[in-house]
């Protein structure tokens, strides 16, 4: 028995893989996070007015971007398929949604090279190169639906149906698998052809992204086909290229063209008063300035270049607009 008072050997203690925090670790985590929410608040107002600024992108700011839109992207979306079948009227009508719609920033060809989308800050997505190529129909249908905040991408889901954004996913298709041109005569398989192989389209007898001309939408006779054939050249002047284009069938065209090309969504539907851009009902130019219009665009009205609208087409809408005189 050891005597009281007697010095004790020191007990082994049990090893601990872990122990708890003192006090004082814990009022020095909290002071920590507070430090660091109080130099990031003072960093985020100080260089905010940096931020918001047109600038050139910082080294690895896009490739960030991309990695965080990826992220915004509702997961449940990527393997959402399209309810809409990949024919010409369904393409056709995805191309009057885009064309109303889109086309203000991402340009006719989905190139985004709009005069509004290239002056934006981070500029309008060119929806031909891969970082939208790889995404899944899905992913574009819920980027059409539900926008991208600090990028100027509105969101559509209360302005248009889920049946015109899948027909604009659809079309948006349509110009990645041709580079921005779509044929005339646009067949379900190529329609289903996978847009990261599938090569442009060059031969003459396409078009670009130009309206639908099936028999469905724009029905034409022979006698009206011939007018269409007879139609002024570009210098001719408004009196002339009005009187070529009185036929009722050419002016059920040019409407129609007028509609798909988006035009009726800016300019005040089919009677053309004026909306967001300028009334076109009673024009009193020639047919060579509106031409160059159309050709060179203006503000947040796209170019239409030749392979997008051909001549014959712009004079047909020229014409249903001269129609439109009081």
């Amino acid at each position: 028995m050891d005597r009281p008072g007697a010095s004790q050997p020191p007990q082994s203690q049990p090893d601990r893989f872990w122990q708890r925090p003192s006090k004082g670790f814990w009022q020095g985590f909290i002071s920590g996070i507070f430090a660091l929410l109080i130099v990031g608040g003072l960093l985020a107002f100080f260089l905010s007015p940096e931020l918001l600024k047109h600038r050139s992108a910082f080294p690895a700011e896009e490739a960030i971007g991309q990695s965080r839109i990826e992220a915004a992207i509702d997961g449940s979306y990527k393997d959402k398929t399209s309810p809409v079948a990949a024919t010409a009227d369904n393409i056709a009508a995805g191309r009057t949604v885009y064309n109303s719609n889109c086309a203000f920033c991402h340009g006719v060809s989905g190139a985004g090279d709009a005069t509004i989308g290239q002056n934006m800050f981070p500029k309008a997505a060119n929806l031909l190169d891969q970082n939208t190529v790889k995404k899944t129909d899905g992913q574009i249908y819920w980027i059409l639906e539900n926008g991208l905040a600090f990028v100027g991408m509105p969101a559509f889901k209360s302005s248009l149906s889920s049946d015109d954004l899948w027909k604009a996913t659809l079309y948006i298709r349509q110009l990645q698998k041709s580079g921005g041109i779509v044929p005339a005569q646009t067949t379900a398989a190529a329609a289903t052809a996978d847009p990261a192989t599938s090569a442009p389209a060059t031969t003459a007898a396409q078009v670009t992204v130009g309206p639908a001309t099936t028999a469905a939408n724009l029905a034409t006779t022979a006698a009206s086909q011939a007018t269409t054939a007879a139609v002024a050249p570009t210098t001719a002047t408004a009196s002339t290229t009005a009187a070529s284009g009185n036929n009722s069938g050419d002016l059920a065209k040019g409407l129609a063209l007028f509609q798909q090309q988006g035009c009726s969504g800016c300019h005040g539907g089919d009677k053309a008063t004026g909306q967001i851009g300028p009334a076109l009902n009673n024009i009193t130019f020639p047919y060579s300035a509106f031409l160059r219009q159309v050709r060179g665009g203006s503000g947040v009205m796209p170019a239409y270049p030749s392979s997008a609208l051909s001549d014959a087409d712009a004079q047909l809408i020229f014409n249903y607009l001269k129609s439109l005189q009081s």
